[in-house]
């Protein structure tokens, strides 16, 4: 755990709180800049996929 995503995050959000807890992003501070998503060294945080006929779920999926 290194926290790069949580110390670049603009928002001053613990995104490896969620991450940690295998939580999605769920915080409505979350502007979904992707900036921890980008920082991360490791690339274990994304978006998710989009999959057809599924719904767009608007948040940040965490996982390790």
């Amino acid at each position: 755990s290194c926290n790069i995503c949580t110390s670049v995050c603009h928002q001053g959000i613990d995104v490896m709180n969620y991450a940690n807890k295998g939580r999605p992003m769920d915080s409505v501070q979350c502007v979904r800049c992707s900036a921890c998503v980008v920082g991360c060294p490791t690339k274990v945080l994304s978006f998710g996929k989009i999959e057809a006929g599924k719904p767009v779920l608007d948040r940040l999926r965490a996982t390790i």
